[in-house]
C-alpha cells in the first residue's frame, strides 16, 4: 500500500506486533493439557507397560504360558498352518510398526506447532484425532509384541542368573525366524544321512553364534531346545499324532504358493548326541519337556554338560513320564556332577557311562548298586575316575553276587585299594554273566592281585580283565597266571 512507503521491510520495526486474548490464552493452555492427557502421559504409560513385558513376565504369566503352549499344541498336530499363522501376524506387526512410526512423526509436527503458535483447539480436531490413533497404535503394538513373544518363543518366562528374562532379546527380534528353524531342520537332515541317523547339536548350533560388540553370542537355551523339539517332531513323528484337512491343505499351500521346498527324504535320529552344548540352569527342565514327547531313538549322549544331579532327575523324569514309551539303553552322563539321584531309571538301560563325575562318591556308587541287584537290563557300567572308594567297592562285590544282566564293568583310575579289590572279588566269583573286569590304575599291590586269582579260580565267564598300571610285582603276577591255568574262559 502507498502508505509504506519509506518504510524499512527489515529489522523490528516490520513486526507487527501481536497480542493474544484471554480466550486464545485459555484455549490454548487447554489444548496443551489435552495434549499431555490423550498423548504423552498415555505414551509414558505404554513404554512403561512395554518395559515391564520385557522384563518381568511374572506380571502375565498365565495369559503368556496359555498363549506359548496353545500354540505349541498346535506346533505339533498343524505345524504348516501355525508358521503360516506366525508369518502372517509378523507381516502384519511389521505394517502396523511403519504406520506408528508415520503417525508418531505427525504428532510430533502437531505438538510442535502448537507448542509455537496458540491455536485455537476447536479448529484443530484433525490433529487431535491424529493424536487418538497414534494411541490406538502404540496399545495394538503392546498387544502384538506380547502375542509374539508369547507364541515364538518357548520358556520365555524364567529368569537367568543376570536378572533378565531367559530369552530377553528386544522387539521385532524377539523370535527364532522361520528361515532359521527351517535352515535348522535341513542341516539336521544333512547330518543325518552323513552320520548314519545320529544327531550331533553342538557343530548345529555353532552355525548360529553371532558378533555382538566384540563378543560372541551363542543361542539361548530355550532357543536350543526349540530347534531340537522342531527337528524331533519333524524327523520322528509320534505314532498317534494325526494330520488334519487344515494341515493338508496348508502343506500343499506352502508347497505351491510359498514355493518352500518340503523334506521328501527324510531321516529318523537313532541317538542324540547332546554333549558340550553349554547348558544354562534352565536347559534340564526343557529338556525334560523335549524327552516326553519324542520317540524313535535309544542312545543319548549328555557328557560334558556339567549337570548337576537335580538336572539327571529332570531328565529321567522326561524318561519316565514320555508318551510314546521311550526306551533309552545307552545314556553318556560323563564329565558331569552327578551325585545319587536318578539312579532308579539306571537299571532300565543297557549302557550306563558315569565316568568322570567326581561328585557321585561312594554314597552315589552305593544308590546304583541298589538298583542293580534285582533283575536289570544294565549290561555295561563305566565309573571311570569316580570316586568309589572302600564303602562303593564293598556294595558294587555285593551287587555282583546276585546281578544277572551286568556284561561289563569299569573302574578304571577309581583308587579301590587293596579291600576295594577283594569286596569286588568276592562278588565275581559268584557272578556268572560278567564278561569284561577293568580295574586298571585302582591302586591294586600284590595282596588284592592275590584276591583277584582267587576269583579267577572260580569264575569261569570272565574274558578279559585289566588290571594296568598296578602296583603288581612278579610276586602277584605269579599269583595271576596260576589261577588262568585254572580258569577254562
Amino acid at each position: 500500500p502507498d502508505n509504506l512507503e519509506g518504510v524499512p521491510l527489515t529489522g523490528a520495526s516490520a513486526l507487527m506486533k501481536y497480542e493474544n486474548s484471554r480466550q486464545e490464552y485459555l484455549l490454548g493452555g487447554l489444548f496443551k493439557y489435552l495434549m499431555w492427557v490423550v498423548a504423552i502421559a498415555p505414551w509414558k504409560c505404554i513404554k512403561a507397560t512395554s518395559w515391564l513385558l520385557n522384563k518381568w513376565q511374572r506380571f502375565v504369566y498365565p495369559l503368556s504360558y496359555g498363549v506359548f503352549y496353545g500354540g505349541d499344541a498346535m506346533d505339533k498336530t498343524m505345524p504348516t498352518v501355525r508358521a503360516i499363522m506366525v508369518w502372517a501376524w509378523n507381516t502384519v506387526s511389521l505394517g502396523l510398526h511403519f504406520v506408528d512410526v508415520i503417525l508418531i512423526f505427525a504428532v510430533i509436527r502437531a505438538l510442535s506447532r502448537t507448542a509455537h503458535l496458540s491455536i485455537n483447539v476447536w479448529g484443530h480436531k484433525s490433529s487431535v484425532s491424529l493424536v487418538y490413533a497414534a494411541f490406538m497404535l502404540a496399545v495394538l503394538n503392546v498387544v502384538d509384541k506380547f502375542v509374539r513373544l508369547s507364541l515364538a518363543d518357548p520358556w520365555l518366562h524364567p529368569l537367568n542368573e543376570d536378572g533378565y528374562p531367559l530369552l530377553y532379546m528386544r522387539s521385532n527380534a524377539a523370535r527364532l525366524p522361520r528361515a532359521l528353524m527351517l535352515d535348522f531342520v535341513f542341516r539336521c537332515n544333512v547330518q543325518l544321512i552323513e552320520s548314519e541317523d545320529r544327531l550331533t547339536l553342538k557343530p548345529l548350533y555353532d552355525k548360529y553364534v553371532i558378533n555382538c560388540r566384540g563378543e560372541a553370542k551363542h543361542l539361548a537355551d530355550g532357543h536350543k531346545m526349540y530347534l531340537l523339539r522342531k527337528a524331533l517332531r519333524t524327523f520322528n513323528k509320534g505314532a498317534n499324532v494325526r494330520f488334519n484337512r487344515a494341515e493338508m491343505l496348508a502343506r500343499k499351500v506352502d508347497q505351491h504358493i510359498l514355493r518352500d521346498q518340503a523334506l521328501r527324504d527324510t531321516r529318523t535320529v537313532r541317538a542324540i548326541d547332546a554333549s558340550n552344548i553349554r547348558p544354562g540352569p534352565h536347559m534340564s527342565r526343557m529338556l525334560e519337556e523335549v524327552l516326553a514327547e519324542t520317540n524313535g531313538f535309544d542312545a543319548l549322549s549328555l557328557a560334558d554338560n556339567r549337570f548337576s544331579d537335580d538336572n539327571v532327575a529332570q531328565v529321567v523324569e522326561g524318561l519316565r513320564q514320555n508318551l510314546y514309551g521311550l526306551k533309552i539303553r545307552d545314556l553318556d552322563l560323563s564329565n558331569n556332577d552327578i551325585e545319587v539321584k536318578g539312579a532308579e531309571a539306571y537299571k532300565c538301560l543297557a549302557t550306563l557311562n558315569l565316568s568322570n563325575n567326581a561328585k557321585l562318591g561312594s554314597v552315589g556308587v552305593k544308590g546304583i548298586a541298589s538298583v542293580l541287584n534285582e533283575e536289570s537290563v544294565l549290561e555295561r557300567l563305566d565309573l571311570t575316575n569316580c570316586d568309589v572308594g572302600g564303602e562303593g567297592a564293598a556294595a558294587l562285590g555285593a551287587m555282583l553276587k546276585g546281578n544277572r544282566g551286568l556284561r561289563c564293568l569299569v573302574l578304571a583310575n577309581t583308587r579301590l585299594g587293596s579291600q576295594g579289590v577283594e569286596a569286588i572279588c568276592k562278588g565275581v566269583a559268584k557272578n556268572t554273566t560278567l564278561k569284561e573286569l577293568d580295574m586298571s590304575r585302582s591302586g591294586c599291590d600284590d595282596k588284592a592281585a592275590a584276591h583277584l586269582a582267587q576269583a579267577l579260580q572260580q569264575n569261569n565267564t570272565l574274558e578279559r580283565v585289566l588290571v594296568g598300571n598296578n602296583r603288581i610285582t612278579d610276586v602277584g603276577a605269579k599269583l595271576l597266571a596260576d589261577a588262568l591255568q585254572a580258569n577254562t574262559a
